[in-house]
């Protein structure tokens, strides 16, 4: 997306836009220096265009550990997303998210599985 693409979306108040590092690494496999500049820039930048906080970050490929969390906290963020398919729930560490992958579901289908995300 261009920075327009990225600012219209938000503008529509429909999306809340986060994070996502800078070059899309698998932060787990990078020293701590390295995390914190792709996770940092990435959120600087993005609060630049949108001129508006970033409290949410999505780790690429899913990959984080310890420190990436330790990170991920000291650079602002509130909450961080996973790509663990599992249910929200109040003991879930903010910092862990799971997602919640939908599918090409009819209207009835998604409640359905909406229902058992809500429990």
């Amino acid at each position: 997306m261009t920075a327009m693409q990225i600012q219209e979306v938000y503008q529509s108040g429909l999306v809340e836009i986060g994070a996502h590092a800078v070059h899309h690494p698998a932060l787990n496999y990078l020293p701590g220096e390295m995390q914190l500049r792709e996770i940092s820039d990435s959120k600087e930048r993005l609060e630049s265009l949108l001129l508006s906080p970033v409290p949410a970050f999505a780790y690429p490929h899913g990959s984080y550990n310890a420190l990436t969390k330790t990170l991920i906290q000291k650079s602002g963020f509130t909450m961080a997303f996973t790509t663990e398919e599992n249910n929200f729930t109040p003991r879930t560490d903010r910092l862990e998210i799971p997602r919640v992958w939908i599918k090409d579901w009819d209207k009835s289908r998604f409640r359905q599985e909406l229902s058992k995300w809500l429990q």
